[in-house]
């Protein structure tokens, strides 16, 4: 991976924005030895890598530019989707099934 711009601070975490230098077949390859590179630094305590097409919107100037759709690496904490408890599942749940049953039956 190739980053050609800075690093862009997202909302939970870091966009580095970059090229696939190892090409399509080696994509599992590379994203193994970027975490294996956070593993060796004892950050993977700390840090998420994830290799994804970009997220973020498209502009009118991407487009022009053909640079939509293409490859990132988002840096996020470690703690991306937090456990919740039993009890709070249930209760959200059940909120769920009550407001699906009372527009239920005044429909």
């Amino acid at each position: 991976f190739n980053p050609y711009t800075k690093p862009e601070m997202v909302p939970g975490g870091v966009i580095i924005r970059g090229e696939n230098c190892v090409g399509e077949d080696s994509i599992d390859d590379m994203v193994s030895a970027m975490e294996e590179k956070v593993k060796e630094n004892n950050l993977d305590k700390n840090l998420r890598l994830f290799y994804m097409l970009d997220p973020t919107p498209v502009t009118e100037e991407q487009i022009n530019n053909e640079e939509y759709e293409t490859p990132v690496i988002l840096l996020t904490g470690a703690d991306v989707a937090p456990e919740t408890s039993f009890t709070t599942k249930g209760i959200i749940s059940a909120l769920g099934v009550v407001g699906i049953a009372s527009f239920s039956l005044g429909a």
